[in-house]
C-alpha cells in the first residue's frame, strides 16, 4: 500500500469571512490528499480524472456531486476538470439539510435528475458571484442543499432535532476536545439532560461516541497516510499518545503500528 501525507485546510485560510467560498474553476494540477475544517461541495461540470475519498477510488463524471465533511479526506487527479467548488461552515447554513447530506452523502459522489441540472448550474453560478454577501450565499447555498434533500429523501419530510444539531456540532469540533459542557450550550440543554437524551439516542456515552469518531479518523490516517503515530495521535484530538495507543488497540484488536504493519504484508 502507497502510503501518504495529508495536508489539512483551516478555515482562516479557505473561507471568506469564516463560512463560506463559492468559486467556479477549472482545474488540471492533482490535488494530493487532504482534508479540511469545513464541508466541501463540488459539482462537475465538465472533464474526467479520478478522486480517492477516504482510500476509496471515485470517477470524475461531468453532473455528479462530491461532498466532504470535516471527517473526510481526499485527493484529486483530474484531466482538464470544469466545476464549481462550495467550500462553507456548517453555521452558514439549515442543520436539518445539512444533516440529511451528512447521513446520506457524506465522502462521496452522488448523481441528481438530469432535470435537476440547470438549476444547480444557475444557483452555483449566482453563488460564485456572490459569495461575499453572506446572508445571500447562505440563502442560495439552502435552495442547493434543500434540492439535494429532495433527491436523496423524495418521501421523508425534513425535520430537524436537538439531537441532529448536537451530532452535527460535534462532527464540525470532534478533534478539538469538545465536552459534553459545551455541546450542552450549544444546544440549550443542561448538561445532565442532554447527556442522558444523548445515551438514549445514541446507545452510547457521549464520551464514548466522541472516542470511537476520533478513533474512525486516526484509523484513516493510520491506512492511508504516512504520517507518524505521534502525528496521527495528535491530529485526531489526543494529547497522550499512551492513552491514544490503548483506546486505539481496544477497538481494532492491535495498536496503531500493528494496523500499519499488516497491510503492507
Amino acid at each position: 500500500m502507497v502510503m501518504i501525507m495529508i495536508g489539512t485546510y483551516s478555515k482562516q485560510s479557505q473561507l471568506e469571512n469564516d463560512y463560506i467560498r463559492a468559486r467556479k474553476k477549472t482545474i488540471s494540477k492533482e490535488y494530493k490528499t487532504h482534508c479540511h475544517e469545513f464541508f466541501e461541495l463540488e459539482y462537475i461540470l465538465s472533464g474526467s480524472g479520478e478522486y480517492m475519498v477516504n482510500g476509496e477510488k471515485k470517477e470524475i463524471i461531468p453532473g455528479n456531486f462530491f461532498f466532504m465533511t470535516p471527517a473526510d479526506f481526499h485527493s484529486i487527479k483530474p484531466n482538464n476538470v470544469e466545476l464549481f467548488n462550495i467550500v462553507f461552515s456548517g453555521d452558514i447554513c439549515n442543520s436539518a439539510f445539512l444533516s440529511v447530506c451528512i447521513e446520506r452523502a457524506a465522502g462521496g459522489s452522488f448523481e441528481p435528475l438530469k432535470a435537476d441540472r440547470q438549476f444547480y448550474e444557475t444557483i452555483f453560478s449566482e453563488l460564485a458571484k456572490n459569495s461575499q454577501n453572506i446572508k445571500y450565499a447562505a440563502a442560495l447555498l439552502d435552495c442547493v442543499l434543500a434540492k439535494i434533500n429532495c433527491s436523496l429523501e423524495p418521501d421523508r419530510a425534513i425535520s430537524f432535532s436537538t439531537q441532529k444539531k448536537a451530532e452535527l456540532y460535534i462532527l464540525n469540533n470532534f478533534k478539538n476536545n469538545i465536552t459534553l459542557g459545551m455541546v450542552a450550550e450549544h444546544v440549550n440543554l443542561t448538561p445532565s439532560y442532554f447527556s442522558a437524551m444523548f445515551k438514549e439516542k445514541k446507545q452510547v456515552s457521549f464520551k464514548d461516541y466522541i472516542s470511537r469518531l476520533k478513533m474512525e479518523y486516526a484509523s484513516k490516517l493510520v491506512k492511508f497516510s504516512d504520517m507518524t503515530m505521534m502525528e496521527i495521535c495528535i491530529e485526531s484530538g489526543f494529547n497522550d499518545y499512551a492513552n491514544f495507543e490503548r483506546r486505539f488497540k481496544k477497538i481494532y484488536g492491535q495498536s496503531p503500528v500493528e494496523m500499519r504493519k499488516s497491510l503492507k504484508i
